[in-house]
């Protein structure tokens, strides 16, 4: 399992405001990839998302958490511990 140095940071940083971190989800060998290429006169824009061996690509039911929208306000209003009250 690869930890790049971008990622290290980036959940270093979170961490340090009081986000946290200790429900991310880190595996695969890479990062996912999006590449964007703009469309030009009448040929339309292309998108390519290469998640091979992501961390992305190898999750399984139960690894994401998700919420709902009403939560997410809940959370935007909480006092930052970043815990939704179910």
């Amino acid at each position: 399992m690869i930890f790049s140095d971008e990622a290290v940071a980036a959940v270093g940083t979170l961490a340090k405001i009081g986000v946290d971190c200790s429900h991310i989800v880190r595996g695969g060998d890479r990062l996912g990839i999006y590449f964007l290429e703009n469309g030009a006169s009448v040929r339309p824009s292309s998108v390519i998302y290469d998640r091979a061996n992501s961390a992305i690509k190898h999750t399984i039911p139960g690894d994401i958490n998700y919420i709902t929208e009403d939560e997410v306000l809940s959370l935007m209003r909480s006092n930052g511990s970043g815990r939704i009250q179910r």
